[in-house]
């Protein structure tokens, strides 16, 4: 489901992509990133938001880093794998336990959506999470 992401991030010569062997690893990078003056980007899918949630609720909420996340929705009503159902059920409930903004993705103007994201993330200065569903891309 990311595969579409990585692709424009791979082909676009303005983007640094950095690729991180595991998800809390990727939060660590992003919060250098963002101290370096960078905007920093995290995908991944949420099974790795599980792994990662520690590093953003020790890290990013208390010292109000604001990150982008892009999440593959994998366990959400739509999906049939049984491996990612018990995390398709708590990730909407893990973001909002931490008090994170989050969409997730369906009709909107993916172009539009982003930006208000943004715009929205760098005001409250907290991780902002966009879910993204199989079929999103279509």
């Amino acid at each position: 489901m990311l595969r579409h992401i990585i692709k424009n991030f791979d082909d676009d010569v303005a983007v640094l992509h950095v690729i991180a062997n595991r998800e809390s690893e990727a939060v660590g990078l992003a919060a250098g990133a963002h101290f370096g003056g960078k905007t920093p980007v995290v995908y991944m899918q949420n099974s790795g938001l599980f792994s990662a949630s520690n590093d953003i609720a020790s890290l990013l909420v208390p010292y109000k880093i604001p990150i982008f996340f892009v999440v593959s929705y994998r366990g959400c009503e739509v999906e049939d794998a049984v491996q990612h159902l018990t995390t398709g059920r708590a990730t909407e409930s893990l973001l909002r336990s931490f008090g994170l903004p989050f969409v997730v993705f369906g009709e909107h103007n993916l172009e539009t959506l982003v930006r208000s994201m943004f715009e929205t993330m760098r005001k409250a200065e907290f991780p902002t999470f966009l879910l993204l569903k199989r079929g999103w891309h279509r």
